[in-house]
């Protein structure tokens, strides 16, 4: 089963218009995590919370030899219930076979 932290990555599709890479993917109500300790102040659960689903995507990823690379709070996105996904483009290890992350 892929983490819920994963659906951007997985579900995301991308498109060539003309020379512009356009990607559509799930749109996120509650905004970024950067968004969100912008104008809020988490508390020690919530903090904890997307730290534990953030690292749930992580650990499926490496599981699977593919390194996300670019781990940053702009990249965790928030749904309006605090559920989060990771997003940007995942890349496989060095070494290892290029193969559909299972998705």
């Amino acid at each position: 089963m892929v983490p819920a932290a994963l659906a951007c990555v997985c579900r995301g599709a991308s498109y060539l218009v003309k020379t512009e890479l356009w990607v559509a993917m799930e749109y996120m109500e509650g905004g970024s995590l950067t968004e969100v300790i912008d104008n809020n102040i988490m508390n020690e659960g919530q903090i904890a919370a997307v730290a534990s689903q953030v690292l749930e995507g992580l650990s499926f990823l490496h599981q699977r030899k593919i390194v996300h690379r670019d781990i940053k709070s702009d990249n965790v996105l928030l749904d309006i219930n605090g559920e989060i996904k990771l997003s940007t483009a995942a890349r496989r290890a060095p070494g290892t076979a290029s193969r559909p992350v299972g998705c």
